[in-house]
């Protein structure tokens, strides 16, 4: 009963809107062992696989949530980089831990000519453009959700979802 008391108590953590569920998982500030945490984390993930079609995890920068095993039932990873070398060297690191053939690369900021190299098997999904817009609205703390459905960003990452398989970001 407990159990089905956790899993009740997660998918009523989900935020609902325009067909999409989303859970901001936090990240720990504390010093000393996360297992409890990540344990936690791992048990809620288990809960929402099962109640989805698809999950996205937007996970912090780096390699430690794969580490942890928290992403264990993960069946591919889309890797959003900047471009920079510290973000390509984590792209190359998760594609060697996951197998490459399970990795998709999103360049996210991306200005126009720049061109960067991929780890070999790793699949590129697409461009993000550099907005404006958007570094207003996280300067102002505005949700992305209120961006206008012709955001050149927001197409971008409409066409990298559809390319991938998955419903369309923007409720289009």
């Amino acid at each position: 009963q407990a159990a089905d008391q956790l899993d009740y108590l997660v998918l009523e953590a989900l935020a609902e809107r325009d067909g999409h569920a989303v859970i901001a998982m936090g990240r720990t500030t504390e010093k000393g062992c996360f297992c409890p945490a990540n344990t936690l984390l791992r048990k809620a993930l288990e809960v929402i696989v099962k109640a989805f079609p698809v999950t996205l995890i937007d996970a912090e920068a780096g390699v430690e949530q794969i580490n942890r095993q928290v992403t264990d039932r993960i069946t591919h990873a889309v890797v959003v980089t900047d471009g920079s070398k510290r973000s390509r060297d984590t792209l190359e690191v998760i594609a060697q831990m996951l197998g490459p053939e399970r990795v998709g690369a999103v360049e996210n900021r991306s200005r126009e000519g720049v061109v960067w190299a991929l780890p070999p098997g790793v699949r590129f999904a697409g461009r993000i453009p550099e907005d404006e817009l958007i570094r207003s609205f996280d300067a102002q703390g505005t949700a992305l959700w209120d961006l206008p459905k012709d955001n050149p960003a927001l197409l971008a990452a409409d066409a990298i979802v559809d390319a991938l398989g998955l419903a369309p970001v923007g409720g289009a």
